[in-house]
C-alpha cells in the first residue's frame, strides 16, 4: 500500500532507523535524530544497492516517486543511479568553470603584448 504525506508527517523517530515503504523499491528512513531520507533500493548485477535521493519535506513525495521511476530507467540500463548523479555533477562543474567571457587575465595579457600598460590602456578591441 502506498505511503500518504500525512504517514511521512506522523512518523516518529524512534531508537532504530524507521523504514516506511512505499513501492517500486521507495522507502523512506526516519532516523533516530528525527531527519527522515528517501531512499531508492534495487538491484544490480545480484547485489543490492540503496541510491539516496533526499530528505524530506525538501523533496516531496511526487518529487521522491519521480527520481525512483527515473532511476529506475537507469538501473533498467545497468547503470547505477549514483553513478549517474556523479557523472552530471561533473559535468555541471566542467560547465561552470569554462569562461563564457575574455576573463580579466586574458584582458591584461593582450594589452601587455600590444606593448600598453594594463592599468592605464584602453581594452585593444
Amino acid at each position: 500500500m502506498p505511503i500518504t504525506d500525512v504517514k511521512i508527517r506522523q512518523a516518529k523517530p524512534a531508537l532504530k532507523p524507521i523504514k516506511i515503504t512505499d513501492s517500486n523499491g521507495l522507502y523512506i528512513e526516519v532516523k533516530p535524530n528525527g531527519s527522515k531520507l528517501w531512499r531508492y533500493r534495487y538491484e544490480l548485477g545480484g547485489k543490492e544497492n540503496v541510491f539516496a535521493i533526499g530528505e524530506y519535506p525538501a523533496v516531496s513525495l511526487q518529487a521522491a516517486r519521480a527520481a525512483r521511476d527515473s532511476a529506475r530507467a537507469l538501473v533498467k540500463k545497468g547503470t547505477h543511479p549514483a553513478h549517474a548523479r556523479r557523472i552530471e555533477v561533473a559535468n555541471t562543474i566542467d560547465a561552470a568553470a569554462k569562461p563564457s567571457k575574455p576573463s580579466v587575465t586574458n584582458g591584461l595579457a593582450k594589452r601587455r603584448s600590444c606593448g600598453r600598460k594594463s592599468t592605464t590602456a584602453k581594452y585593444p578591441g
